[in-house]
């Protein structure tokens, strides 16, 4: 590298030394393997929680984390009619549920990923790890 620098003479030169180490980089950014971790729950607090033990494990082992994104919440309506026999005041209730989802992206380390594994999971939120390269 000693060499390569100090036969550097002219601009074009530079340029070229630039780009060489640029796509070198951009090759290990690139081809850096990901976990998804996609969560959803009924209960949001629980599912920041997580999202915040999980950023707390990217901290402590010093691992690129993109996330916790929030993706769209999905609604879920239902609508029914208050008289159970049809008869009398056409009145009706709505219900609602909400699910709550976040993605959360991380560089592949094997000591993250163990943690990542060993976090305690609530009852009622749904969590899936898939490899990304």
């Amino acid at each position: 590298m000693i060499n390569y620098v100090k036969k550097l003479q002219t601009v074009e030169d530079v340029f070229e030394y630039k780009k060489f180490y640029k796509d070198i980089i951009l090759f290990f950014i690139i081809k850096m393997p990901k976990a998804r971790i996609n969560l959803a729950s009924l209960d949001i607090n629980k599912l920041n929680e997580i999202c915040d033990s999980i950023k707390e494990i990217a901290k402590k082992t010093k691992v690129k984390m993109s996330g916790p994104i929030p993706l769209p919440t999905e609604r879920l309506k239902l609508t029914t009619r208050r008289s159970p026999c049809g008869d009398g005041k056409a009145s009706f209730e709505n219900f609602e549920m909400r699910v709550h989802k976040r993605l959360i992206d991380l560089d592949v380390n094997e000591r993250a990923l163990r943690l990542v594994m060993r976090v305690h999971i609530p009852e009622g939120v749904q969590i899936s790890m898939e490899i990304k390269e």
